[in-house]
């Protein structure tokens, strides 16, 4: 079978585009992180209870950001695998990937989730819940104005919500509960494409 050079320029891009993904995560994560050192500088002073209320709902549209980005770099890597990766491209990288986790879950399975799960949870969203949690310890022992507290409250609720509902959805995006609606649209698209 002849190697499709239309599937090896898409299957460079989107993988491009996944390690931009992984990348930016970084820069997120620092963004908030200057932000937030900034904010905790300039206002602690002025006003701690205030300061630490921006600390807690500052973390949402940033957590958010990072979440849709993961969420759609498991897109990315679903189609490659069902898409690109069906053909005769010499690219099998997210299939290999599929098999290696597979294999090591059977291996050691505890062992391995736990592990791998503490740097996944830390590197996407371990900066959002050191920081507002954090803020909201300092809010719960040291505010007595109960309307400061009753928003840090509802913000911290916002945050795990959303990771919460990431989590939900991360094991939605498995490739054994993701893949056969990926190929039955691949088959679907085949059959049109003969018609």
């Amino acid at each position: 079978m002849a190697i499709n050079n239309d599937k090896i320029e898409e299957y460079k891009a989107l993988r491009e585009e996944m390690i931009f993904t992984m990348q930016s995560r970084v820069w997120g994560n620092l963004a908030y992180g200057v932000i937030t050192g900034g904010v905790a500088a300039g206002l602690f002073s002025i006003s701690p209870a205030l300061c630490m209320l921006l600390l807690i709902w500052g973390a949402i549209p940033f957590l958010s950001h990072n979440l849709f980005r993961e969420l759609s770099r498991y897109r990315i890597a679903a189609y490659i695998r069902n898409f690109i990766e069906i053909e005769e491209t010499g690219f099998d990288y997210e299939k290999h990937l599929t098999t290696l986790r597979a294999f090591n879950k059977n291996r050691s399975p505890w062992i391995m989730n736990f592990f791998d799960r503490s740097a996944f949870i830390s590197s996407i969203y371990g900066l959002y819940i050191i920081i507002p949690g954090a803020s909201m310890a300092w809010l719960i022992v040291n505010c007595v104005d109960p309307i400061f507290l009753w928003f840090g409250t509802i913000g911290f609720l916002i945050l795990f919500l959303l990771i919460f509902r990431f989590e939900v959805l991360q094991r939605s995006y498995t490739p054994k509960k993701i893949d056969p609606l990926w190929q039955k649209i691949c088959a679907n698209k085949t059959v049109a494409q003969k018609e």
